[in-house]
Order: structure tokens, then C-alpha cells, then sequence
């Protein structure tokens, strides 16, 4: 079975010069532009764009850059704060219905929407039954436009609370109960919420539709690290390069390859070294071992 490789353009947040989502001390040097056209000469079937970084720029605009290197969009993901009460909430589903739009006009099938902002002081379940109205309402409109909506096992704090697990993103998927959403498995993820990677798959797996492929290690004791993130259990974990940390990236392989996924392996990097670097390895170790078997 021959897997896909897409690559995402979140791998050079480090080091991009205008927006940037990971908080750092130095001026970035790679344009968002100048990203799309190394990873035309990368050996890889398609790119993921992340709207923060071009919410200036029309879709078509990114259509003609992914053409330009001969890259489908594999997938567009945003961010959208479902967790409102009722009074907001409609507003909030009429942004994503847009970014909805526009994912469908640049010819991205799927998108990922980061859901919530979780809210100090206001119950859990209260802010869970909001986000799923949000999502079924967004599932709904992107059943029209041939989009499939897809949240991920998220490692970003703000969402964690209800997000963050393989569990709770599966129990978010059988409440939703629309067939144009399903979820994107993130094994490097599962660390931060204290996830086993295999594990995690199995719970996902049903519902699976986009996986991203991603590791990191701990921050040793002593070890000054500026880019670091940490786990519900207070450990600090830094980015590595696919091969470099503790989530068993060939493990995960096979085991999608066992289960008869044929979807996107896209490639994500939260370290400190030079994405081009880092990119080319994680695409050359990617490639052999979706090769082998």
C-alpha cells in the first residue's frame, strides 16, 4: 500500500519573518513564499497551508502558489473558538462557514479547524456542548462545498482540556455524527497529554482521515531550550526530527499500514534546527520507511 506524504508550511514557524505562531526571541529570515518553493523540490505528493499565515491573501492566491511547484493542498487548517454561549455562537460558525469557503476555493478536500479557546470559570460541558454545535453546523456546510472537516488529538494548551486526547477527540466525532467529519491523528501529539502514540492510534483509528507525523523529546534537566512545550503532567518537551524522539515513528507506520490507511503522512517539525534541514531528513526518513513493506 503506498502512502502519501503531504508537508506543512508550520514547519518553518521558527523561522518565518512575518507572522509566527511559537513565541521566540530572534527576527525570522525565510519568507512564507520562499517555503512553498522549497518544497516544490522535495520529494512529496503534497502541502498543507495553515491560515494564520496567509489570512491576507485570497485563496486564489495560494491555489496558483501550490500549481506553481505542482503541490495539491492537502488540507487547510484554521482556528475557530466554538466555546461561546448561545448569544455568539452563530457569529462564530458564520467565520467558519467562510474559512470553509475558502478552503473549497483553493481545492483543499479537507481542513483542520482547531475548535476552542477553553474558558476559565465556565463548565466544561457547557463549553463541549457549544464546540459541538459548532463543528456539526461546520460539518454541514462543508458537506455542500465537498470539504471534509477534520480536529486533531491537539497539543496546543488552550484546547487541551477537550481536545487533547485520543479519547476525547473520538467521543467528539461519535456526538458530531455527520459523515463529512472525522479527525486527524497527530501520534507526536500524545506525549503532551500523557497519550500513548499506539494506543492513541487504535482509538483514533475508525474515524481517521489525515494523519500528522511528528516527534520530540524531553528537555533534559539544565538544558536551556527556548522552543519547548509543556505536557499535562508538567514535563518539557522539545521538537526533534522524526527519527530523533521518543514517539516510535516506525511503530505508527506500520501499524497505519496494518489497518489499511491510504491518506496523507504529513510532515510537522517543532525543533530549533533550520527547517530546510530538517524538512529534507524528515521527508528522506519518511520515505524509506513507508517503502519498506
Amino acid at each position: 500500500m503506498a502512502f502519501k506524504i503531504s508537508i506543512s508550511d508550520y514547519n518553518f514557524d521558527w523561522y518565518y519573518k512575518g507572522v509566527f505562531q511559537s513565541p521566540r526571541s530572534h527576527p525570522g529570515t525565510v519568507s512564507r513564499e520562499d517555503v512553498v518553493t522549497f518544497y516544490g523540490t522535495l520529494d512529496v505528493d503534497a502541502i498543507e497551508f495553515t491560515h494564520v499565515y496567509w489570512a491576507d491573501c485570497p485563496a486564489t492566491h495560494l491555489k496558483k502558489l501550490a500549481s506553481g511547484v505542482e503541490l495539491p493542498i492537502a488540507c487547510y487548517v484554521f482556528g475557530v473558538d466554538f466555546a461561546r454561549p448561545p448569544s455568539d455562537l452563530p457569529a462564530e460558525i458564520d467565520r467558519a462557514r467562510r474559512l470553509l469557503e475558502r478552503s473549497a476555493e483553493m481545492g483543499s478536500p479537507r481542513v483542520m479547524i482547531t475548535p476552542v479557546i477553553v474558558k476559565e470559570g465556565v463548565p466544561l460541558g457547557e463549553q463541549r456542548k457549544w464546540m459541538i454545535e459548532g463543528l456539526r453546523a461546520s460539518a454541514e456546510h462543508a458537506a455542500k462545498l465537498g470539504v471534509t472537516v477534520c480536529i486533531e488529538n491537539l497539543d496546543w494548551p488552550p484546547a487541551r482540556p477537550l481536545t487533547g486526547s485520543a479519547q476525547q477527540v473520538r467521543d467528539i466525532c461519535d456526538d458530531v455524527q455527520h459523515p463529512s467529519f472525522r479527525l486527524i491523528y497527530d501520534c507526536g501529539a500524545t506525549p503532551f497529554v500523557d497519550d500513548d502514540a499506539l494506543a492513541a492510534l487504535d482509538t483514533m483509528r475508525p474515524s481517521v482521515a489525515h494523519v500528522h507525523v511528528k516527534n520530540c523529546r524531553l528537555v533534559q534537566p539544565g538544558e536551556k531550550m527556548e522552543r519547548y512545550l509543556d505536557s499535562r503532567s508538567g514535563k518539557h518537551y522539545t521538537g526533534t526530527l522524526l527519527d530523533g524522539g521518543i514517539v516510535p515513528i516506525a511503530a505508527v507506520i506500520e501499524k497505519l499500514r496494518s489497518s489499511k490507511y491510504s491518506g496523507y503522512l504529513s510532515i510537522e517539525y517543532q525543533g530549533i534546527l533550520d527547517p530546510r534541514f530538517a524538512c529534507q531528513h524528515n521527508v528522506s526518513y519518511l520515505k524509506k520507511l513507508v517503502a519498506c513493506g
